[in-house]
């Protein structure tokens, strides 16, 4: 299962709103090196595990409630959520 994915055009949109031009396929390559071999960007990935990950476990206000139901009726958004290589 894929808990996510980064599409590029969601990165490149990101990229070109904060540093004003989108990456080069060369950059972009680069960029798929550092979540693994940057120790500091890969803490910062666990980070974001950890902070879903505490909020996912959290409905003390039944946040998750409707979520869950979807997910008892089988009905899930993220099907057609492609995370393999192309």
């Amino acid at each position: 299962m894929c808990l996510y994915h980064l599409h590029e055009e969601t990165a490149q949109q990101f990229i070109k709103d904060n540093f004003d031009r989108r990456l080069t396929d060369k950059e972009l390559y680069r960029m798929r090196y550092t979540f693994f071999e940057s120790e500091d960007v890969f803490l910062e990935l666990c980070d974001v595990i950890y902070e879903a990950t505490k909020a996912a476990l959290d409905n003390t206000d039944g946040q998750w409630d409707k979520i869950d139901k979807e997910f008892d009726n089988g009905i899930n958004v993220f099907k057609d959520l492609n995370c393999k290589e192309k």
